[in-house]
């Protein structure tokens, strides 16, 4: 389990995550509960 942990934290390092949640959706990150509004649109297809 500790192997798979620290693989997901390096994963998450080198794609930018730097808070929680992260979303990383068409290249474009969301990070934080606040942001989710935003991800939605996105998901909608209104690109930011």
């Amino acid at each position: 389990m500790r192997a798979k942990w620290a693989a997901d934290r390096e994963h998450a390092l080198k794609s930018g995550v730097f808070g929680f949640p992260t979303f990383l959706y068409d290249s474009e990150i969301y990070w934080g509960q606040d942001n989710l509004p935003f991800l939605e649109r996105h998901v909608a297809g209104d690109r930011p």
